[in-house]
């Protein structure tokens, strides 16, 4: 038994274990976005020490996503026949084991193959930690649950890459990787200590086919979904492989001030995605999704379609983290309703296998359209901040429709 009455507050009275859900879930999304975010900042580390070519880094960091979604894309018709603590328990000792071995390799090749089989299990550990919260949580509450869960990611910016770095630093580029694998077993245990099974999406199955990423795709309230999903991750990811060479040779912004501009744009976007799950719940996601929509196209307009003075760089930057974060929270938390118990754990599979291909996509695509002169001036970057500000645009009329389609289910 792991649902809640819909009268407890998650905030302040609600049952222990839809606390230790969120919280265990927020753990769970901390260890795979480190995992996954500490590879790049370490490459030149263990391109040194394995004889990888520079150019062949951003490899290193693609294996990790495309496992992923291939992951996302197989498993999503399975994930849903099992318990949700045994397979968050699985997909967690399959990422600590993985993030191990990378810290074993001698050469390119077995480093590829430890990163590899890490997003394998890291694209289900994801999946399965949101479809515990969908599970335990109530739509009136969502969005703060999901806004704590995400807000994992501006953690991971503001102290888990930065202390990553250091301990690289300290005793060599394999430290990081022993931290993340050891904390991954650790709330693997805490998992199998503090929560009971959780398989009563199981009885709601019996007699169904099983679902996977067609039969989703079928269903129009989840085909807009996933749609509303990859308008949102590929306008962003044009733009967020880019930011960093944007603000220091387009802007001006020193090079030693760029650590410093992260810090405050992550922990920026931590209080902005709590604000907005707040007002997600107290407002619904779909007017407050759309007011975050129109903050983000603002930004766009002011800070990458004109030409900033450079003390505002750092509002232009921390206004793009909170904006870009924030709509996620908002689009989440309506996307959440659309899948029935029975297929959670297969959606949010989906979900990320498609989020992964779509910024992997973009972040190729914005390549194909910007250009660098001899400075190091990126050309290009106004047209690529108006087909973002074009998807930007999109979403507030795409959450639309999904509502109204959510509002015409019939009640099961």
């Amino acid at each position: 038994m792991y649902s809640q009455s819909p009268d407890h507050s998650l905030r302040s009275g609600a049952a222990p274990g839809e606390w230790r859900v969120v919280i265990l879930v927020t753990l769970i999304q901390f260890i795979n976005i480190v995992d996954f975010m500490m590879v790049m900042p370490l490459g030149p580390d263990f391109a040194r020490d394995l004889n990888i070519p520079m150019s062949d880094l951003g490899l290193i960091g693609g294996s990790y996503t495309f496992a992923a979604a291939a992951s996302g894309f197989i498993l999503s018709q399975y994930l849903d026949r099992f318990d949700r603590r045994a397979i968050a328990m699985l997909a967690l000792a399959g990422l600590s084991l993985s993030t191990f071995a990378a810290t074993l390799a001698t050469d390119q090749a077995e480093l590829m193959l430890a990163r590899i089989c890490a997003g394998a299990f890291g694209g289900p550990a994801s999946a399965i930690g949101m479809a515990m919260i969908i599970d335990v949580v109530p739509t009136e509450r969502r969005g703060r649950a999901m806004a704590i869960a995400m807000g994992s990611f501006s953690v991971a910016a503001v102290a888990g890459i930065p202390f990553g770095l250091e301990l690289a630093n300290w005793h060599g580029w394999q430290t990081p990787f022993y931290g993340i694998a050891l904390s991954g077993i650790s709330v693997l245990l805490a998992i199998f200590l503090l929560l009971p099974k959780m398989d009563r999406h199981k009885g709601k199955h019996k007699g169904k086919p099983a679902t996977g990423v067609f039969s989703l795709l079928n269903k129009s309230l989840t085909r807009w979904a996933l749609m509303l999903v990859v308008v949102s991750m590929f306008g962003n990811f044009l733009l967020v492989p880019n930011l960093s060479a944007y603000i220091q040779f387009n802007l001006g912004f020193p090079r030693e001030r760029i650590g410093e501009l992260y810090m405050i744009g992550g922990g920026a976007s931590l209080i902005g995605m709590q604000v907005t799950g707040y007002l997600t719940d107290r407002f619904g996601s779909l007017g407050t999704g759309t007011v975050v929509c129109l903050g983000l196209a603002l930004v766009l307009w002011f800070g990458f379609m004109q030409q900033p003075e450079m003390a505002l760089v750092p509002f232009v930057f921390a206004g793009f983290m909170v904006f870009s974060s924030a709509r996620r929270v908002a689009q989440n938390a309506l996307t959440s309703q659309t899948p029935e118990a029975h297929e959670r754990a297969a959606y949010t599979s989906a979900q990320f296998a498609f989020q992964h291909v779509s910024t992997g996509i973009a972040a190729v695509g914005s390549s194909w359209v910007l250009t660098a002169d001899e400075h190091g001036v990126l050309q290009g970057m106004v047209i690529l901040s108006t087909i973002t500000l074009i998807f930007v645009l999109a979403q507030p009329v795409m959450m639309w429709v999904l509502k109204r389609k959510l509002d015409q289910k019939p009640v099961m």
